[in-house]
């Protein structure tokens, strides 16, 4: 499949080959290919494999200890540095390039390391800290970011 792009192929086609590529990379630098381990061993052998560290951002939200979403932009706009900050965890989107550490539209966001749990749908605060704005982020069900906007 990934042998198989071409011009006529649409954005979403193009998304799903990328994937594929990722993951075969991902899969050839995982430690059953690195070079030989303690001992000599040609598998890797020794020391386990370790991800990389998760991409993480800062979300703003009315909730305490977990994020609590917003009914709409404005109040999710008015948390910002009043209520609480919550560290959340992305899944950026491939045919994103504003940097792991930012969220955009189509990013996944988890409220733990693992991503295992979306955060909730609704709408949360957001500081862009390269643009020195603040934004609000809609969240669909599934954790997908819908649409990103400044506040006003």
């Amino acid at each position: 499949m990934i042998n198989d792009i071409f011009n006529g192929d649409s954005a979403s086609e193009i998304r799903a080959k990328l994937n594929e590529l990722i993951k075969i990379v991902n899969d050839y630098s995982s430690s059953q290919y690195m070079g030989p381990g303690p001992g000599g061993d040609p598998g890797g052998g020794g020391d386990p494999y370790t991800p990389p560290p998760s991409d993480t951002a800062t979300i703003w939200s009315s909730g305490g200890a977990m994020p609590f979403p917003s009914n709409d932009a404005q109040s999710a706009c008015n948390t910002i540095d009043m209520m609480s900050s919550h560290t959340v965890y992305i899944t950026k989107d491939p045919a994103n390039m504003g940097g792991t550490a930012v969220i955009e539209v189509n990013d996944y966001v988890y409220t733990d390391s693992m991503k295992t749990y979306a955060v909730s749908s609704g709408y949360y605060g957001y500081k862009d800290t390269a643009m020195m704005m603040n934004k609000f982020i809609s969240v669909d069900m599934m954790g997908r970011v819908i649409e990103m906007n400044y506040c006003v």
